[in-house]
């Protein structure tokens, strides 16, 4: 939890919004981390999760390890997690938005997918709903001027 907790502090201090994860062997080692890049590349597929699954080779083993994200994944990200055969997730603060490990939707509910159902555990962490809302708190110069359309 520190390890994914000290990345989304990385990607606040970039501007970026406060999310990190890291990825735990079935031993207890870190072998994978991310946190999210979207601004600082331009990406909007940047989240963490698919920047730490970026990091490692290709056809690595996952089924043994366990993801540890500060927000709830969303649907894209669980459906990627769920894709490369990612079996467990632990997170620390709902995503009541776009939630893709049950608040919004069960990416593994669907009985048709041919992907690996996720075992995603909630266990509430102060500390990063704290990032989310000192991220929320600040002007966001990447909106100014922008305005919401009413109609």
């Amino acid at each position: 939890m520190i390890r994914a907790l000290n990345q989304a502090q990385i990607a606040l201090d970039a501007g970026e919004v406060p999310v990190g994860c890291a990825l735990v062997d079935g031993s207890g080692c870190v072998i994978a981390e991310g946190c999210n890049r979207v601004n600082a590349l331009r990406d909007a597929t940047q989240h963490a999760e698919l920047v730490m699954l970026g990091t490692l080779p290709t056809g690595f083993p996952l089924k043994d390890c366990t993801l540890h994200v500060t927000v709830e994944p969303c649907i894209m990200c669980a459906s990627a997690l769920a894709c490369v055969g990612l079996r467990k997730v632990i997170y620390y603060a709902r995503n009541q938005k776009f939630g893709g490990c049950g608040t919004v939707l069960d990416v593994s509910s669907h009985v048709s997918s041919p992907w690996t159902k996720i075992d995603a555990s909630f266990v509430p962490c102060d500390e990063a709903i704290k990032l989310m809302q000192q991220f929320f708190a600040r002007a966001n110069p990447r909106t100014a001027g922008l305005r919401l359309c009413k109609s």
